[in-house]
């Protein structure tokens, strides 16, 4: 039996590994147009991994095909859809190497690790939700007290006046959060003496993280509540279009990436 063999093709030239003992995962429904990874995350830093590699070990030596690993003539394009994983786009730290697809690649006789930030290769389809949370301002009004929120390194007041009640101090501290935000920051709504802030400075979900304080200074008859939490709601598109162009690629140092002698290849996901 011959055939032709494609460079990438799923369910010929792929494997997946995974965090031991605390994760396990699998490739099912393999085709030459796609495939599916699934498992179970039981830590924080649990990962599953899919790679490519030059060398064929599993296969009898006589069935093994030639180890090739000149990638650079190929352009790479694909979709994918991540469900309870870290998205493309997250700022949290990869203490496991999620952003990347990482590239081990040989050159003038030296294997270096490349590592290229699929985000920078990627376009999300879909739209992204903004987080936002609520404050309601309970209590009674104090001429000379100050209401305050506060977030990361933002904090916002407002001096009450004579003339002020819950309701006016409420519109006059969002009018200062909205004003004074640069593009891309938080905006303020005030409805009665409920305020509701929407975060836009780190699309979707990665502004689910982020906390907000609320406190009073003064007499201190004004009570914030809840007096602290954590903006919710926020979305990030679960399906993402990628392209490698590996005659192009460029990785976390701003370093072109040598493709001609290529080793593996290896996307990583972990656990959100």
């Amino acid at each position: 039996m011959s055939g032709t063999l494609f460079k990438l093709r799923p369910d010929r030239d792929l494997q997946c590994y995974f965090e031991r003992p605390s994760a396990i995962a699998a490739i099912s429904g393999a085709s030459a147009e796609g495939f599916t990874v699934s498992g179970c995350w039981r830590q924080q830093f649990d990962w599953a991994v899919v790679e490519w590699n030059r060398d064929n070990v599993y296969e009898h030596p006589a069935l093994r095909n030639l180890p090739d690993g000149d990638l650079s003539g190929l352009t790479l394009s694909y979709e994918e859809t991540r469900a309870n994983c870290i998205p493309p786009d997250s700022t949290l730290y990869p203490t496991v190497d999620w952003p990347y697809l990482r590239i081990w690649a040989e050159a003038a006789g030296v294997e270096t690790l490349y590592k290229v930030p699929l985000k920078k290769y990627a376009v999300a389809l879909g739209e992204y939700t903004a987080p936002s949370i609520q404050f309601e301002l309970q209590g009674l009004p104090t001429s000379g007290d100050y209401i305050e929120l506060a977030w990361l390194d933002q904090h916002f007041n407002y001096r009450l006046t004579g003339s002020d009640t819950l309701e006016t101090a409420i519109y006059c501290l969002a009018e200062a959060i909205t004003s004074n935000q640069a593009a891309g920051g938080v905006t303020a709504a005030a409805r009665g003496t409920i305020i509701e802030l929407t975060y836009h400075g780190s699309a979707g979900s990665n502004g689910n993280r982020v906390g907000v304080y609320g406190t009073v200074h003064g007499v201190g008859t004004e009570v914030w509540s809840p007096a602290a939490g954590k903006f919710a709601g926020g979305v990030t598109p679960s399906r993402w279009h990628v392209t490698l162009n590996f005659a192009a690629l460029v990785d976390s140092t701003g370093a072109a990436v040598p493709t001609s002698n290529v080793r593996k290849m290896r996307w990583t996901w972990s656990a959100e």
